[in-house]
């Protein structure tokens, strides 16, 4: 790290110590999903020190996008998400390996993205079936993950936290997470049974909540539920905060 950048994350050193800022450079996280929560997580990570950053996800900004994520604004609608972020990510810290993969995780390109090796994952998409797969992989993989649930119609961020993924309540994208886990992946179905899977999650109960199904990963524009920054933004820092924990130890 230049002279320059140990300057820039000095501030990082007083609380994790040169090893552990070290542990951080050393790092590859792996965001999936660039979306109202991914986006933010990644800033986050670079903020952070992380010195390597995957981004993966094969959708462009849509003008609904620009309340509620962090690459979104006037003059970058239309443009890829992971790009756009690998812009802003590399102007942040010039040192680290900020690499964008316009692609989705799926069944098909599940392979090709494991093979990056990364040192911890951050599942944020909104396809329901992808994010069991991936959790139940990384389990497999004996590889770190943290995944999260809805953001949308939800407005008190400080009722976010993270659990295991079966303790969650009042998510409907979470309940889905679990049916299909015990269904078709083998899971336990005592409630409340831990998973060893860390959840970044909201306890805020939501009237008539409304869970959209991403159709080919994309939650359509016309479709998006009603959201706020300071909720996307949260899950995404929790998350962040997670990782950058457990990657110092």
């Amino acid at each position: 790290m230049g002279k320059s950048m140990e300057q820039s994350f000095k501030g990082l050193e007083h609380f994790f110590g040169k090893d552990g800022l070290q542990k951080l450079n050393d790092s590859h996280v792996l965001v999936i999903g660039i979306g109202g929560v991914g986006s933010w997580a990644c800033e986050s990570l670079a903020r952070s020190g992380v010195g390597s950053i995957t981004m993966v996800d094969m959708d462009d900004i849509c003008v609904s996008n620009i309340n509620r994520q962090i690459h979104a604004n006037i003059n970058s609608v239309g443009k890829e998400k992971v790009f756009e972020m690998k812009t802003r990510l590399e102007s942040i810290n010039p040192n680290a390996q900020i690499e964008a993969r316009f692609e989705f995780f799926t069944p098909q390109t599940m392979e090709k993205i494991f093979e990056l090796n990364p040192s911890f994952i951050i599942d944020a998409m909104d396809s329901v079936p992808n994010k069991c797969l991936l959790v139940d992989q990384c389990k497999k993989r004996d590889i770190p993950v943290i995944t999260t649930g809805a953001a949308g119609q939800r407005v008190d961020p400080t009722l976010i936290h993270i659990c295991d993924l079966n303790r969650t309540v009042n998510d409907k994208l979470c309940k889905r997470m679990k049916r299909i886990l015990k269904k078709d992946y083998g899971y336990f179905r005592l409630h409340k049974s831990p998973y060893h899977i860390p959840c970044v999650s909201s306890k805020e109960i939501v009237e008539n909540e409304v869970l959209v199904e991403s159709e080919n990963n994309v939650v359509n524009c016309r479709t998006t539920l009603g959201s706020v920054s300071y909720v996307t933004g949260t899950m995404g820092f929790v998350a962040a905060s997670y990782v950058v924990k457990e990657l110092t130890k």
